[in-house]
């Protein structure tokens, strides 16, 4: 995503899928049982699943354009300045009930 997010790119265009095939294909033998390539195209993963990565500030809350943004924290995250300890304890220290 943080690659594409510059070129205005929506979830459902044909470069986030192949994106997310070669994710995929990345992490094939890895024991990670998702399959990434499946959930492309208008049923896409964000579409499926973009309310938890809004809930832990990964994608800014009120784009709903279906361009990939990024909040600041999520680029932190992609451009590997946070652990994934980190990550885990800004996650715990921040998230609020009833998550907006």
């Amino acid at each position: 995503m943080r690659k594409l997010e510059p070129l205005g790119v929506k979830y459902s265009s044909q470069e986030f899928a192949d994106e997310l095939t070669d994710l995929s294909n990345a992490i094939q033998d890895t024991g990670i049982g998702v399959d990434l390539a499946g959930r492309t195209g208008e049923r896409n993963i964000i579409r499926n699943s973009g309310q938890y990565w809004r809930a832990v500030g990964l994608l800014e809350p009120g784009e709903r354009s279906g361009k990939i943004r990024l909040t600041n924290f999520g680029r932190r995250v992609a451009d590997h300045d946070i652990s994934q300890t980190e990550f885990a304890a800004i996650t715990v220290q921040t998230f609020k009930l009833p998550n907006p």
